[in-house]
């Protein structure tokens, strides 16, 4: 099958189930092409970027211009400014708007997408896709609609959470008609948007994530000390501060560990400056973005994942925690429900909870037993449930089923 994902920005750290998607593609034999509308401004690539060498696979409509010197995003600022003033003045000076260089200025300065279109259609001019996919019902989805309407080739979505109920787009529903299907990750989400759009069940396909089961897999604990890890996004919508409210809970009853935060994000210093006024700066650290194979190596050496957020669609990073046999503890939202067993494979706390979070962690810290009882039923729920090549397997099929 020739498949071209369609993707606002590639590659994300923290977006690893879009990667593992594209790269289990290319390991069944499939031939895939990216379109990504920005280029990635994040120092950290995972190991399997460069492995299977996406680089080549990939064009760019623009360079994203966080990445840009400060002096130069002025210039570029100045420049779109100028292009789209060339455009509305043709008129005035006598050329043809429908011109392909009157499209391209207009393209560049008024409008980012019709570029991006314009970038799409030229991929496809030389590559006979099967299928156009998008992740997001973002930008990225908007060009992957238009492609779709111009070439005749079928387009369906993934959509995650953010794009469902942060910020979702006014023409969600058009979206959606004029796809083929989409694709969400858990039941929750597919009864939200078949209630809140008024649309067809078979228009919403549930597919489970997956994880590599040999990348993330239980080890010997290297750490001695207890450690409790969280790998998320340092964000509102994560709750980290409730996890850092929950471990100065815990050291006031005196258990000896260490807690890791994993990742990074626009909260950072203020949740750096938080573990310092807790006088936590001994116990509880910030290591930043890692890649995925350093986080699975790091999840090894771990005894107990927590995911506190207030909102969460899915907790991909809970799941590769669970596959690396952890007792997990998490928010009681959304689709995380779904994934952890209540006192089987893990412990639901109820959101923004930091007390009853510490209770959790307090229970599975004095108690090696539990720990280790629940992280083993962890790993065999995964091992059963959740594989990468089930999840390429599924969404093959799905899509051989529309072309």
């Amino acid at each position: 099958m020739r498949i071209l994902f369609v993707l606002n920005t590639f590659p994300v750290v923290s977006q690893t189930f879009v990667l593992n998607e594209i790269v289990e593609m290319l390991k069944l034999g499939h031939e895939i092409r990216i379109l990504s509308i920005f280029s990635s401004d994040e120092k950290i690539k995972h190991r399997n970027f460069g492995k299977y060498q996406l680089n080549k696979y990939i064009r760019y409509v623009f360079v994203n211009r966080k990445a840009m010197p400060r002096g130069f995003k002025k210039i570029h600022r100045i420049i779109l400014n100028i292009l789209r003033s060339a455009y509305h003045g043709f008129d005035k000076i006598g050329l043809n708007k429908d011109t392909k260089s009157g499209r391209i200025i207009y393209s560049l300065g008024n409008n980012s997408l019709d570029y991006s279109i314009e970038v799409g259609l030229s991929i496809l001019d030389s590559f006979n896709a099967d299928i156009i996919h998008a992740h997001f019902c973002d930008d990225a989805t908007a060009v992957a609609k238009e492609l779709s309407r111009q070439k005749g080739i079928p387009y369906t979505f993934s959509a995650h959470g953010y794009d469902i109920y942060v910020n979702p787009p006014a023409d969600w529903k058009e979206r959606l008609y004029m796809s083929k299907f989409c694709i969400v990750y858990t039941q929750f989400n597919k009864n939200y948007l078949i209630n809140k759009y008024n649309v067809s069940a078979e228009k919403i396909k549930v597919v489970q994530h997956g994880v590599d089961i040999n990348e993330f897999k239980p080890s010997v604990r290297k750490f001695k000390k207890l450690t409790i890890v969280s790998v998320a996004r340092l964000h509102p919508i994560k709750g980290n501060e409730y996890l850092i409210v929950a471990c100065s809970i815990l050291k006031t009853k005196g258990l000896d560990y260490q807690c890791l935060l994993v990742g990074d994000g626009e909260r950072r210093a203020y949740l750096q400056s938080m573990i310092e006024d807790l006088n936590l700066s001994d116990c509880v650290k910030i290591l930043g973005d890692k890649r995925h194979d350093q986080v699975a190596r790091l999840l090894r050496y771990c005894h107990i994942h927590v995911l506190p957020s207030i909102e969460e669609s899915f907790g991909v990073a809970t799941l590769e925690a669970m596959a690396c046999g952890l007792a997990v503890v998490s928010s009681d939202v959304q689709g995380v429900s779904e994934l952890i067993q209540h006192m089987k494979t893990g412990f639901l706390v109820q959101p923004q909870n930091a007390k009853m979070l510490a209770d959790c962690l307090e229970a599975l810290g004095k108690d090696d037993g539990l720990r280790e009882k629940m992280g083993s039923a962890a790993r065999s729920y995964v091992e059963k449930k959740y594989s990468l090549e089930n999840e390429a397997r599924e969404t093959l099929g799905l899509w051989e089923s529309v072309i």
